[in-house]
């Protein structure tokens, strides 16, 4: 008995020398420790600071005005909505823009359109550009040494934007190269790390991703996505006018791995820019377009049988053909139809013209009559809005309502 006195009195005296446990740290009901997050956020669930996040989607999907929007919220010091839906508030910061996908003109006017502050938001020299290659040699430190001038100045730059990526890779850089892409996330995880800032990368999709897994649509190797420590995932709406315009930003990876922001949508009504929360986004439109993302909306599921997500960009581009060689000469027989799609491109197949009549016909826009084409919307307005004129135009917020 004295022994196990003993034995107890020694395990006591061993464990209050053990160090304190991290606050972070707790143990589970079965006994399993796990550490709840850490990550320093500059958009709860979305974006964290001193890491690189991966901004992907099909070109002209909207990637470029959704970030103009985001530095309008950082230069407000607000955003809409983080893990949860209750508004983050938090000391204004700015927001360096790089590449050549927008004129200045055009990034300073989205981000003051959206509510944001000129004088919060920078684009580097078109004339240095040239000079930045992220390849270890010297083309960052010209980057780390302009931000840190401008945070010297008082401007609170917490966001950079590389608008696309690969303008500030080297000359000889292999998309396709893991090891490349590698180094080059090194290279720059480490001026996020030390210019305390979160650095956005942006990549388009490769051509020919219908029906691929919804993560693996970027150009190039997997290392991209795999070395980021957050990747954002971009949907356009296949339903988008010209002036109503919606895409749903969906978080496929976290810098923890353990929290996530849920899918919200980034929005231009008529040239209203706005969020949507999750709570307001139409999940069932985006899961039945593209079913793949059913697995980040909890209780939603494909209602459509055997849908495959949205036609590919060349269905699209054989559509709008059709629709305009119908305009000019009428009713025609399909024969001569397919003939004058076929000098258009060696890409516009048998399959796909077939798809794209059948998406027309869908879209009561396209007869046929016995092998005659009929195009039948009589007062068609590819930039219609939705809305009649008496219609009372909706009241939209700011990206950051709520706050007031």
């Amino acid at each position: 008995m004295s022994d196990d006195k003993d034995v107890s009195k020694l395990a006591d005296e061993l464990l209050s020398k053990q160090p304190a446990v991290p606050s972070a740290f707790k143990l589970a009901p079965s006994g399993i420790g796990f550490c709840e997050s850490v990550v320093d956020w500059l958009w709860p669930g979305y974006i964290a600071r001193r890491k690189i996040t991966l901004l992907e989607g099909r070109g002209s999907g909207g990637k470029t005005r959704f970030l103009q929007a985001l530095a309008a919220c950082g230069g407000q010091g607000a955003l809409p909505f983080g893990v949860d839906e209750n508004p983050v508030e938090f000391e204004p910061w700015s927001t360096m823009f790089m590449g050549e996908e927008d004129e200045p003109e055009d990034i300073f006017s989205t981000v003051v359109d959206s509510g944001g502050l000129r004088e919060r938001t920078f684009w580097w020299d078109e004339d240095s550009l040239g000079q930045v290659v992220f390849d270890g040699k010297g083309g960052e430190k010209i980057l780390v040494d302009t931000i840190k001038a401008h945070q010297e100045a008082g401007h609170n730059i917490r966001l950079i934007i590389c608008d696309p990526i690969l303008e500030f890779c080297p000359p000889n850089f292999n998309i396709n190269d893991n090891s490349a892409v590698k180094r080059l996330y090194k290279v720059m995880g480490r001026v996020a790390r030390e210019l305390d800032v979160a650095i956005v990368f942006i990549r388009h999709f490769k051509k020919g991703t219908v029906g691929v897994d919804i993560s693996e649509r970027g150009a190039g190797c997997e290392g991209w996505r795999n070395y980021a420590r957050q990747q954002l995932h971009l949907v356009g709406r296949d339903d988008n006018t010209f002036n109503q315009f919606e895409s749903l930003i969906v978080s496929m990876r976290n810098a923890n791995r353990i929290v996530y922001g849920n899918p919200f949508a980034y929005c231009i009504d008529r040239g209203r820019i706005f969020f949507k929360s999750p709570s307001q986004v139409d999940r069932q439109h985006y899961v039945d377009s593209e079913p793949q993302l059913a697995r980040y909306f909890k209780g939603v599921a494909p209602t459509k049988k055997g849908s495959r997500g949205p036609v590919s960009s060349t269905v699209k581009r054989i559509k709008d053909f059709i629709v305009a060689y119908l305009q000019e000469h009428g009713d025609t027989h399909f024969g001569a139809v397919k003939a004058a799609i076929a000098q258009q491109s060696e890409k516009y197949t048998k399959q796909r013209v077939s798809e794209a009549k059948k998406s027309l016909m869908d879209d009561g826009l396209l007869k046929d009559d016995d092998g005659i084409w009929r195009f039948i919307a009589a007062e068609y307005d590819p930039f219609a809005d939705g809305f009649n004129d008496e219609d009372e135009e909706p009241e939209i917020p700011k990206p950051w309502a709520g706050l007031d």
